[in-house]
């Protein structure tokens, strides 16, 4: 089951189905909301992208299936790289679910402890 935009899982219901979520930034950089207006603010665009993850009882540090790096232009924003980033994740899931079909996918942990989570003050675009 794929989720985009969720509130953090219980952790009953992981005894219900597996569940796939992406994040728009190279995990474990920028977890949780905001990730591309906040790697833009500490002008950290090597961590401005997609990974497609599973779901684990935490919030976004479930293992990682697949990321791509987002090309940044010296004109994009926040709001441009969100455009981007739904389109780069369009692909990487269709990548995550033939390999997952074929066996193909290499599942990768999370080194959670060097991520950022999103801070309590939320920016805006």
């Amino acid at each position: 089951i794929i989720v985009i935009c969720t509130r953090k899982l219980t952790k009953n219901i992981f005894s219900i189905a597996t569940f796939i979520n992406l994040n728009s930034s190279i995990l474990p950089f920028y977890r949780c909301r905001d990730s591309e207006a906040r790697a833009l603010r500490d002008r950290n665009f090597d961590k401005i992208g997609v990974t497609i993850h599973g779901v684990d009882v935490g919030l976004d540090t479930g293992p990682m299936f697949k990321q791509r790096r987002q090309t940044v232009l010296p004109r994009d924003t926040a709001k441009s790289l969100r455009w981007k980033n739904i389109y780069l994740a369009a692909e990487l899931f269709d990548e995550v679910i033939v390999g997952i079909q074929n066996g193909s996918i290499i599942i990768v942990p999370q080194e959670v402890v060097r991520g950022k989570a999103m801070p309590k003050r939320q920016l805006s675009y």
